[in-house]
């Protein structure tokens, strides 16, 4: 039996050693590779070649992928003549389990993913036709993956919706990502408020996520519907008060007065609404009480120092229709 020079080094072992020892090389291949290799060498032929790949346990028990290519030169019942040229593939094979394991997670959190995942081409004439889906995507559309695969992203939305909302590929090709919320129409004809985000991926594809919304946009419209009722519903019983309410902004201007204070002092809304607060007391609501500069003093003190828990009592002086009144003023800020 002849081996390279280059053999010896693959295997561990010395050129003489491997000659001295011819049972050496069947008896390194690994136990399960075994009966793989000696079926194809009883497959082989005389004049025939044939390339087989197996594990092989070198001297220090590593173990090492080989790729053995074989021609059988002669071949009798009792003796095989082989030469063979043997080489040792074992990054590679280890580069191909890498592989397949890297492809196995990413196929498993692909499938697993809780968001709806549509991967779709970018070829010029079939963009956005989708070739890849998840589960969550044929749960959110109510199609099977196979009815999805080779339909285009736009068969899952209305038309009105793609004319008010066209999918923004122009965008998405510029490298941005792109999010927005549109009406998915499933399968059996109910629609969603969805959630989509997409973007290019590495390989030049397109990716998007979807989620369902429409628990979410229902709710969210419930609050404000509630809102503006109950918003509508309070500004009615202040309007209605007959407790007379000036609300002011940080600089003590005037926003908003309830028909009460138009009551009490006389004053119209709309020439009180926008007026600095300390000019309106003094200019206006001074004409009509008792005791105007002290009610003055103490209520622009209140203001400038933000001692709001003082209680003032003030006296509506009577004339026309405007009726004599006790009133309390106090203020306080709100939260």
């Amino acid at each position: 039996m002849f081996y390279s020079s280059n053999t010896g080094k693959v295997l561990g072992y010395s050129n003489k050693f491997l000659k001295e020892n011819p049972n050496l090389w069947n008896n390194s291949i690994h136990p399960e590779d075994k009966e793989n290799v000696n079926h194809c060498l009883e497959k082989l032929k005389p004049n025939s070649i044939i390339e087989i790949e197996y594990r092989f346990i070198k001297k220090n028990n590593k173990v090492i992928w080989l790729r053995d290519r074989l021609k059988c030169i002669s071949k009798t019942k009792k003796e095989i003549i082989i030469e063979g040229h043997v080489v040792d593939v074992t990054k590679l094979k280890t580069a191909e389990n890498d592989s397949q394991i890297s492809n196995y997670y990413y196929e498993t959190i692909f499938d697993q993913a809780s968001d709806a995942i549509f991967i779709g081409s970018n070829d010029e004439k079939s963009r956005g036709t989708l070739v890849k889906v998840n589960k969550a995507a044929s749960k959110l559309t109510g199609y099977a993956k196979k009815e999805l695969v080779g339909k285009n992203y736009s068969f899952l939305f209305p038309n009105d919706e793609l004319n008010n909302k066209p999918l923004r590929y122009d965008l998405v090709l510029a490298g941005k990502e792109v999010t927005s919320k549109r009406t998915l129409e499933r399968k059996n004809k109910t629609q969603l408020i969805v959630q989509m985000t997409s973007k290019l991926l590495s390989d030049g594809r397109l990716i998007s996520f979807v989620r369902d919304v429409s628990e979410a946009e229902t709710n969210k419209k419930k609050i404000e519907e509630s809102e503006v009722k109950y918003r509508s519903l309070i500004d009615e019983v202040i309007e209605s008060s007959s407790v007379g309410i000036f609300i002011l902004d940080a600089d003590l201007k005037v926003v908003w007065v309830n028909q009460s204070v138009e009551d009490f002092f006389g004053i119209k809304k709309s020439a009180a609404i926008g007026k600095d607060k300390i000019k309106l007391i003094k200019e206006n609501i001074c004409r009509v009480i008792e005791n105007p500069s002290e009610f003055a003093k103490k209520v622009v003190h209140s203001y400038k120092t933000k001692n709001y828990t003082e209680d003032l009592e003030c006296r509506i002086l009577p004339k026309g229709k405007r009726k004599e009144r006790w009133l309390l003023h106090w203020s306080q800020p709100i939260k």
